[in-house]
């Protein structure tokens, strides 16, 4: 089970943030992150994120976390602020930032991160999903690719950003332990 706190209101203007991945121009994934006054009325903005302007009066233009990102997760934290993770390349890892609270996100001024080293495969370990921020240890799941080849889940617990244990879940991500395969796509996940 999943436990975040609430979300509160911004003073002023509705600002919820958002995350999504899509591949642009330079034929790589790009991780970014935008805001909204209504998630189910977002569009996404067009373009580059550079060069993006507002497409919708609702969603203002994302901040890019640059060629090689991909697959973001994005909760708020227990102390008022967020937590960010994100696959990486090179090497395919999980990256982990956190901000003190929503004008530092926008920004991209993380307080804290850290690049986790690979520690269950030689190829890839990725796909986070938070499932838990508590008393400053984020919990997350994931996938690694055993043997370079199967996907299979991880979970892995990350104290202050500073400390970090990986494990195998021992379920393999695809259907009857059939190796997941997957097509890259644009996606978005809300807070």
């Amino acid at each position: 089970m999943r436990r975040y706190p609430p979300l509160t209101a911004s003073p002023g203007p509705a600002r919820i943030p958002y995350v999504h991945h899509t591949r642009l121009g330079d034929g790589r994934f790009h991780a970014a992150l935008a805001t909204s006054a209504d998630l189910r009325a977002r569009t996404r903005p067009a373009g580059p994120p550079a060069a993006a302007s507002e497409a919708a009066a609702e969603t203002t233009a994302p901040a890019d976390f640059g060629a090689g990102t991909g697959r973001p997760a994005l909760v708020p934290d227990d102390t008022g602020g967020y937590v960010l993770a994100y696959e990486k390349d090179p090497d395919n890892h999980i990256a982990v930032r956190g901000y003190a609270d929503l004008d530092a996100l926008l920004s991209g001024d993380a307080a804290h991160g850290c690049d986790a080293p690979r520690t269950l495969s030689r190829c890839a370990e990725g796909t986070p999903d938070i499932t838990s921020v508590h008393d400053g240890t984020v919990e997350l799941t994931g996938h690694y690719r055993a043997e370079c080849d199967m996907h299979r889940q991880l979970r892995a617990m990350l104290g202050d950003f500073t400390t970090d244990a990986a494990h195998r879940s021992g379920r393999a991500s695809g259907p009857a332990g059939q190796p997941f395969r997957a097509a890259g796509g644009g996606g978005a996940r809300g807070v």
